[in-house]
């Protein structure tokens, strides 16, 4: 959606005007189509609609649309998307890493602090020289770019190490992008976020003065000179940005938002403590059927044992394992293969030597970090926690599905008279599903206590052959 009230449909070729701008060949469940505008190059519409729910997830269905020899496009096929959600005002980026080593080693490596993804189109670097401030050449993300939560873009030189290398999201020549990655250690590099489709800028973090030549480089956390002949990387608890860098960079390890580590260090490079939630590594987060998953967690204070707490449905009691020492600030532990389908999910919690707990995610056990084992056959599974719930109390219901990516996929839901209720969802399968049901029906009304059973119809679209599965749902009365 590009608005709550406009979403855009784009075909793999130029359609019809006539066919694309006629409202009846859109339908969207509880959304009602006011109008269909085509746009310049002819293979987009935009859907004018009424006020979507933010985050909802809708479908789009599409019937007699034509395409320019008069052939109707891929009648009834569907399009989900997510009800617009407004993007953050305050920068979601800052810079987590920042190498500049021998020879052309050099590079910047900004985290997603939020819990949103960004849209990389609302942020630019820049750079400034010699103290000359800042520069009008700049550097731009890819148009289009989106950045996860708790992931990180990495900008080369392209004359850097292999290892620096292999992790890059962008690799740079020397010039390129207003020598963001050519820089010296008296070179002060800024992020600057637009809200407004980039009339304005706001510098929302900085390493550097971009006024001031400190000479060879600027000291931090102690350290004379800590922008040259060194890497420096974020602490992992600094989750904002900060634009004073005299206060960033601090005067020793206790109060600087850095830690400095000797030229040409590599080890953090590629991501923030993880990837996953600022702390925390999962070895692969496409793991083949059986094999084994090595969860590592990094903090920048010393912390007692911590224990990593973990199973395959989100439902207690969860397994516990005590991570084991990987080296300064960091723990790691092997979690066991599972089988394709399966959605494993961890959190973490510690202590300091004051007791103080430390959990991993933040609002753990609330939230839970996850990755998934994929499936490559022919397959459908459906997976529900063993409890009952109560929507009338604002309770809400996992429901994990999964096929293979390209099958067809139809998740519908029967009272127990066998009379349709709910259709979750009607589209091809992208692999891995997981959603929180509120327990309401097509028509958003809440369904009475009772026995609901979930089915998942899986279409081979090579052969028409169907799998299905069904488990039951139970929904509770609350108690009085």
């Amino acid at each position: 959606a590009t608005s709550a009230t406009a979403v855009q449909v784009t075909f793999d070729e130029q359609v019809d005007q006539a066919t694309a701008e006629t409202i009846t060949n859109y339908s969207i469940a509880n959304l009602t189509v006011t109008d269909a505008i085509l746009q310049t190059l002819g293979k987009t519409v935009e859907l004018i609609t009424t006020a979507q729910d933010a985050g909802y997830a809708y479908t789009v269905t599409v019937s007699n649309v034509e395409d320019l020899a008069g052939n109707v496009i891929l009648p009834n096929s569907t399009i989900s998307f997510t009800g617009y959600e407004e993007g953050p005002t305050e920068g979601q980026l800052i810079f987590s890493e920042y190498i500049e080593g021998s020879s052309n080693n050099k590079a910047l490596e900004l985290y997603n602090a939020s819990s949103q993804t960004a849209f990389l189109d609302n942020y630019r670097v820049i750079s400034s020289y010699n103290g000359s401030g800042w520069s009008t050449s700049l550097y731009s993300f890819p148009v289009g770019s989106t950045l996860a939560a708790g992931d990180v873009w990495v900008i080369a030189n392209e004359e850097s190490a292999q290892t620096i290398l292999s992790v890059a999201d962008d690799i740079l020549a020397y010039n390129a992008g207003g020598y963001v990655v050519s820089f010296n250690g008296n070179d002060a590099r800024g992020i600057e976020m637009t809200t407004d489709g980039g009339a304005t800028w706001t510098l929302i973090d900085v390493i550097g003065i971009p006024t001031e030549d400190p000479g060879t480089g600027w000291s931090i956390a102690g350290t004379t000179g800590a922008t040259q002949d060194h890497t420096i990387v974020r602490k992992t608890t600094i989750e904002n940005g900060n634009t004073d860098w005299t206060s960033s960079a601090g005067t020793n390890e206790g109060d600087s938002e850095w830690i400095v580590y000797p030229i040409d260090t590599f080890d953090y490079i590629g991501s923030h403590g993880g990837g996953v939630g600022g702390n925390v590594v999962i070895s692969n987060l496409d793991p083949a059927p059986g094999e084994a998953v090595t969860i590592t967690l990094t903090y920048t204070d010393s912390l007692q044992t911590p224990i990593l707490y973990w199973n395959t449905v989100r439902q207690n009691p969860f397994s516990q394992i005590a991570m084991s020492p990987a080296k300064d600030y960091s723990w790691e532990v092997e979690l066991p293969g599972q089988d394709a389908g399966t959605i494993v999910f961890f959190y973490i919690v510690a202590e300091d030597a004051a007791q103080t707990l430390y959990y991993f995610p933040t609002d753990a056990p609330d939230e839970v970090f996850e990755y998934d084992y994929g499936i490559t056959d022919f397959n459908a599974i459906l997976k529900v926690p063993h409890y009952t719930f109560c929507p009338t109390l604002g309770e809400t219901f996992q429901i994990q599905f999964h096929s293979r990516t390209g099958d067809k996929i139809v998740l519908r839901l029967y009272n127990s008279e066998g009379v349709l209720v709910n259709t979750f969802t009607n589209e091809m399968s992208t692999g891995m599903h997981t959603f929180e049901w509120d327990g309401k029906d097509d028509n958003w009304n809440t369904l009475p206590p009772g026995l609901y059973i979930c089915n998942l119809e899986v279409v081979n679209p090579d052969n028409g052959d169907i799998k299905n599965k069904s488990v039951p749902i139970v929904i509770s009365a609350p108690l009085k």
